[in-house]
């Protein structure tokens, strides 16, 4: 009987454990779901912040590279701009004090058919000038002054210069020459027919001057003049030949 006794409250005691146990892990349940739901999305917002901080990061490259390629613009347009106004100029004098120097070509002047000279700038208005030039019977060189009575754009301007044609027969006859009055007003018919002859002029002229002052082809002017072709061989009945000529510059 106390044997039975025994078993019985046994068994009762061993039912009331795993009644007491059951209840502890149902009240423990929610606080382990919790934590494993807390845990996975702590993983989450791991991964998340790392996907946040690659794409930060990414984004900074390219605001950086943005930044660096806008301040290169910026600046390449800014030094544009310097240049512009550095060069520019606001009349004749300006660029002729600020360019001393000029290369430039001539048509149909003191040079015969086409020829290149330099200007040198002693002054804001006045030069002197050399250069050399070329026909088809004949070669020839000059040196000369030139005055420039201001202006912006345009500048009227005198000049005065001494010129030597000469041809040594290598053409073998000067009938026809470039230009015509070389041979019917300067030339006499033994230096017509052997193509020889060294002929000097006086050049006085008178022009107009088109200079560029600002932009990307300041420094350049192109010019057209009266010029006196005036034989020197007769200095009490000098040939007199009027003509005309066109020509560019650059100063620098």
């Amino acid at each position: 009987m106390d044997l039975q006794l025994k078993n019985f409250y046994r068994k009762k005691a061993f039912v009331r454990i795993c009644f007491r146990s059951l209840t502890a892990l149902q009240v423990l349940i929610p606080f382990i779901l919790a934590g494993v739901a807390e845990l996975a999305w702590a993983q989450k917002a791991t991964l998340v912040e790392d996907l946040e901080t690659d794409t930060q990061q990414v984004g900074r490259q390219w605001k950086q590279k943005v930044k660096a390629e806008t301040k290169r613009h910026v600046h390449a347009e800014a030094q544009e701009v310097e240049n512009e106004v550095r060069d520019s100029y606001e009349s004749a004098f300006g660029l002729r004090s600020h360019r001393r120097m000029a290369v430039g070509t001539e048509v149909m002047g003191q040079l015969g058919l086409i020829g290149g000279f330099i200007e040198l700038n002693f002054a804001a208005d006045d030069s002197a000038t050399l250069g050399f030039g070329v026909g088809p019977q004949y070669a020839s060189f000059a040196a000369g002054w030139r005055h420039v009575f201001g202006g912006q754009r345009l500048s009227p301007f005198v000049g005065l210069g001494f010129a030597h044609w000469y041809a040594n027969g290598l053409s073998g006859t000067a009938q026809q020459t470039t230009p015509q009055y070389l041979s019917e007003k300067f030339l006499t018919a033994a230096e017509r027919d052997s193509d020889r002859f060294a002929l000097d002029l006086l050049t006085p002229a008178v022009g107009m001057q088109y200079n560029i002052l600002s932009g990307s082809y300041t420094g350049t002017s192109f010019y057209a003049q009266l010029i006196l072709l005036t034989g020197l061989r007769s200095l009490t009945s000098p040939t007199v030949v009027p003509t005309a000529s066109v020509g560019a510059l650059y100063y620098f």
